[in-house]
């Protein structure tokens, strides 16, 4: 959507048109109506004669609402301009292009922007001012400015979608801090993507953040976090790369409560030095091991799959449920010190496992149930 080539012909001697960028922002700003619409084989509901087609009218992003579930007819002499041209380079002559491409006429919704001519025909607002219906979000958010907060987010999340994600190996992925609220986070991209962030993304993003810094306002400033990424099935990822490898020696582990509320005890997996990547499993039941008691507990995921919760968790707020776990907790004296071991697998293929000494367990008295 926002890195579309798009370009503007203007007046210049015969046979040499000029062109200049036109973004979508620019497009959706001087279009006086912008509908998502199929082509139709029927008449259309208005008298103006159609040198390219008529369009069934799903619903009216921008102009007049009462068009809806109507038929119009769309001319383009934009268009036949251009074609014209291109067959006889004949004389100059001004138009605009949004992209470099004929009317798609297939039977597949599209956004068309237009603008009602004097003559009571309408015509692309400009050749190519078509886009595919995942744009609505973004083309509604334009439309509306800076205001509705869940409105221009929901945009957000598809202008990242056409941003590049798509990989080979670990090195061409890259954590972007593109987010326009810090706290949320940075996002896994290709590396290319940064060559991206320019002009009318920057664009998208002030008029984000306009609408939605009242509600921001009132949480405490974050910094914004930069979690390991990876390549994973072709696209990046949150996760550790294949170069980073960590041995998970440092424990902690005290009283914590269940889902459910039941008593239950947590055990947390980090490498010394390092606040993430972590494993965490919160373990209730029978089988749980006590704090200040000597003895061994045994924890398979296999045999007990309702006996605790696990994750994998490589950056804040970014964590993976477990394939299968195998835990073993080994209370050696009073005080609640001893040894661990750990197998896991997570959903998304990782493989870890190690030890690490158990230390006395942290005070904590949580009130379960």
């Amino acid at each position: 959507l926002f890195f579309t080539v798009s370009t503007v012909i203007t007046s210049a001697p015969a046979g040499r048109p000029v062109y200049h960028p036109v973004t979508l922002i620019e497009l959706t700003a001087k279009s006086s109506l912008i509908i998502s619409a199929y082509p139709s084989p029927a008449k259309p509901d208005d008298p103006c004669p159609s040198k390219l087609g008529m369009w069934q009218i799903h619903h009216v992003l921008k102009g007049d609402p009462g068009l809806a579930g109507k038929r119009i007819a769309i001319t383009s002499h934009q268009n036949e301009l251009i074609q014209s041209f291109k067959e006889t380079k004949g004389a100059s002559f001004s138009a605009e292009l949004y992209r470099e491409k004929t009317p798609e006429l297939d039977s597949k919704t599209s956004i068309l922007f237009l603008e009602p001519k004097k003559d009571g025909c309408i015509e692309f607002a400009a050749v190519g001012a078509q886009e595919n219906p995942s744009s609505e979000s973004v083309i509604a958010s334009i439309v509306a400015g800076p205001t509705n907060c869940d409105l221009q987010l929901r945009a957000f999340r598809d202008l990242t979608e056409q941003l590049p994600h798509g990989c080979k190996e670990d090195s061409d992925c890259k954590a972007f801090a593109v987010h326009p609220n810090s706290c949320e986070g940075a996002i896994p991209l290709n590396r290319s993507t940064g060559e991206k962030l320019t002009g009318e993304w920057l664009a998208h993003l002030a008029r984000i953040r306009n609408a939605c810094g009242k509600t921001w306002s009132s949480q405490p400033a974050c910094e914004m976090n930069l979690p390991p990424v990876r390549c994973r099935e072709s696209r990046c990822r949150v996760g550790l790369p294949a170069n980073v490898k960590r041995e998970f020696n440092q424990v902690t582990w005290m009283a914590s409560c269940a889902p459910h509320d039941a008593a239950s005890v947590s055990i947390v997996f980090k490498t010394k030095g390092h606040e993430f990547p972590l494993i965490s499993v919160n373990w209730w039941g029978e089988k749980k091991p006590k704090l200040d008691t000597v003895g061994t507990a045994l924890l398979d995921s296999k045999f007990d799959p309702e006996e605790f919760s696990a994750s994998f968790c490589p950056a804040i707020g970014k964590c993976v449920m477990f394939r299968s776990l195998r835990l073993k907790v080994s209370v050696k004296k009073a005080d609640g010190s001893g040894d661990s071991e750990f197998d896991l697998t997570t959903f998304e293929g990782d493989h870890f496992q190690g030890s690490a000494p158990l230390p006395p367990p942290r005070p904590s008295h949580p009130l379960c149930g």
